[in-house]
């Protein structure tokens, strides 16, 4: 089977939509679909651009359609014209959208089924542009999560036979770190101390966005009243990073600023814990819209791979995978004194720590892999 996949990312990029994308399309690769991937580029040579895709997130992508696109405003749209050129030479093929515009046109001058994958409800222009592809009988769609195909069911009166739900995945492969190695692992990636590190009862971990609603001012918050767990805060642009060290007092708290993919998975499966601290607001992008309600993050799914415990906010979206004392220990969002009981909960039971850990990474590996999620998008 020949597959079309249309992307609204921009590749390489620190974004998740770049990592959702090259990991989709790894995992058809690795079943053997003939994939072409549709995207912009951010690199303008083209065998340089290969080498970054390669260093970044260790793929190797054999069909690739890219333009270099400097003005970043547009890629999608321009990608998403680019690729609509390529969708009616060839019958034989399966066609799946991550893309906006590609699918709105689609929408109006393709008479094919194709597939449109909706990871967010817009608003203003865009959300224009949605109405009219869920109007359209013949496409698929695709939700990241029960919640969000509720309320598109809700908005747009779609038959529930034409929607199906396939929440977020990652790797298959992550490297696991075993605690004896933890230590060692974490010292030298961050050339820490190993008396600093050793004077500490655990290591806590959050890797991921400083956006609003992803909890930050709660890691702070906890770690002024857990003097004795180190924590470590994996990502941030340098005026975030500027702003947070500015009034930081406590000597247990360590930003490490943005980190490649790979060595970003690589601290995060050394932590004693792994923190996801969500708020009831979620705001993603520069348009201030909240995904709290409709999220399926990745940072959950590669948290449960690397099998380490997760302590996470009890958002309901979250709880679609997420269940308490089972797969992840849940808490209130912003109950400082619940986080910090949790915390310590962990660090004084292994057994219940290894059993969530354990419970989550077999959890993931049977449901929640990216290879496992390219087939359930075909099943669709």
């Amino acid at each position: 089977m020949k597959i079309i996949y249309i992307s609204p990312s921009l590749i390489p990029s620190n974004t998740a939509n770049s990592i959702h994308v090259i990991n989709q399309v790894k995992a058809f690769q690795a079943l053997n679909y003939e994939i072409t991937l549709f995207a912009a580029r951010s690199i303008f040579r083209k065998n340089l651009f290969r080498k970054k895709l390669y260093e970044r997130y260790d793929a190797k992508i054999k069909r690739l359609k890219t333009i270099y696109l400097p003005n970043k405003k547009l890629n999608e749209l321009l990608i998403g014209l680019y690729a609509i050129f390529f969708c009616f030479f060839d019958k034989d093929k399966y066609i799946i959208s991550r893309n906006l515009y590609a699918s709105f046109i689609l929408s109006l001058i393709y008479n094919g089924i194709h597939i449109y994958e909706v990871h967010e409800l817009f608003t203003g222009y865009q959300m224009f542009l949605q109405k009219r592809i869920f109007k359209k009988k013949k496409i698929k769609f695709l939700a990241i999560s029960d919640s969000l195909a509720r309320n598109i069911m809700k908005k747009y009166n779609i038959n529930p036979n034409q929607i199906k739900v396939i929440h977020d995945a990652a790797p298959s492969d992550l490297e696991i770190v075993e605690k004896k190695f933890k230590g060692i692992t974490i010292s030298q990636l961050l050339l820490l101390d190993k008396n600093y590190l050793n004077s500490f009862k655990g290591v806590c971990v959050y890797s991921g966005s400083f956006g609003e609603g992803r909890g930050l001012e709660i890691i702070e918050e906890i770690s002024k009243k857990l003097v004795d767990v180190l924590f470590i805060v994996v990502g941030g642009t340098d005026k975030e990073l500027a702003s947070r060290l500015k009034n930081l007092k406590n000597k247990n708290i360590i930003f490490t600023g943005f980190k490649k993919y790979k060595l970003a998975l690589k601290i995060a499966a050394c932590a004693d814990i792994l923190l996801m601290p969500y708020q009831k607001k979620v705001i993603l992008g520069n348009k201030k819209r909240d995904v709290s309600m409709t999220m399926s993050p990745l940072k959950m799914f590669e948290y449960m791979g690397l099998k380490v415990p997760i302590i996470s906010s009890d958002l309901p979206v979250l709880k679609e995978v997420l269940i308490n004392k089972f797969n992840a220990i849940l808490v209130e969002s912003d109950n400082i004194e619940s986080w910090c009981a949790a915390i310590y909960s962990l660090l004084s039971d292994e057994y219940l720590s290894h059993q969530i850990a354990e419970n989550a990474n077999k959890n993931m590996l049977g449901n929640y892999t990216w290879e496992v999620r390219a087939k359930k998008i075909l099943e669709s």
